[in-house]
Order: structure tokens, then C-alpha cells, then sequence
């Protein structure tokens, strides 16, 4: 019982630190390394989002509201 409680809370704090991150990396819509906007070009096979600054890459997968 403890192990299952244990991973069940490994995934959950796995899925938030990847959220969080994703938001930090979304930065408002705009690369914090060049200072452009993120321009979406693609939707892999797993639903990402995948977003362009000049030569910089943005896959979001956890946080679609992101980018309305």
C-alpha cells in the first residue's frame, strides 16, 4: 500500500514540475534568451504544441491554455 501511495505521488509531482516548467518556458509568449514571440509551426504525434523564436524550440504538452 505505501509503495503504491509513494509512485502515485511520484507522478503527481512529476506532472507539476513539467507543467511549471512549461509555463516558465512559455514566459508570457515570448523566449527569454532573444526576447521574440513563440509562433506555433507544428502538432507532433502526442498533441504538443510546438512554438518558434528565430532559432529557439518550445514543445507544450501540459499547458494548452498557455497559448490561447
Amino acid at each position: 500500500m505505501i509503495i503504491g501511495i509513494f509512485i502515485l505521488l511520484v507522478m503527481l509531482s512529476g506532472g507539476l514540475w513539467c507543467s511549471i516548467s512549461e509555463r516558465k518556458e512559455w514566459n508570457g509568449g515570448f523566449c527569454k534568451e532573444n526576447g521574440y514571440a513563440w509562433m506555433y509551426f507544428d502538432t507532433d504525434s502526442s498533441g504538443a504544441n510546438g512554438y518558434k523564436a528565430m532559432d529557439k524550440t518550445l514543445w507544450l504538452s501540459w499547458n494548452k491554455g498557455l497559448d490561447s
